[in-house]
């Protein structure tokens, strides 16, 4: 048996020599891990709190429905009286109060959204 074949593992695969085999590990450093993606960031002192990280979950009525992380608030478009309104709520398509609205826009949904119907503080919705 020729020298060359005493130098390989029974399942075919080379031995690795000594030398690489106690060499020391060095790790490789990794990058941080990048933050959840979410769409839309809504801020500000609002009662009750919808405040949060918003996620694109749906298209309501032909434009872009969001979603709080935890499911309790949506961004939403919708029409009150011929008017149409981009809508933070707690039900997706369903206008509750207390509420929060602006007048829809082609820069909206980032936009400032005035409290409605005891809700209280201005929400600032922002994109991250």
């Amino acid at each position: 048996m020729d020298r060359r074949h005493a130098q390989k593992h029974v399942g075919g695969m080379p031995v690795i020599s000594s030398s690489l085999r106690n060499r020391r590990w060095r790790g490789i450093e990794l990058p941080p891990e990048p933050p959840p993606a979410f769409d839309l960031i809504v801020t500000g002192t609002l009662t009750p709190d919808a405040t949060g990280n918003y996620i694109q979950i749906t298209d309501y009525n032909g434009y872009p429905a969001f979603a709080r992380e935890n499911g309790n608030y949506f961004i939403w478009y919708g029409w009150f009286k011929g008017i149409p309104y981009m809508r933070i709520t707690d039900t997706l398509g369903v206008h509750t109060t207390p509420f929060w609205r602006v007048a829809y826009t082609l820069s909206t949904p980032p936009a400032t959204y005035y409290p409605m119907s005891g809700a209280t503080g201005n929400a600032l919705v922002s994109t991250p």
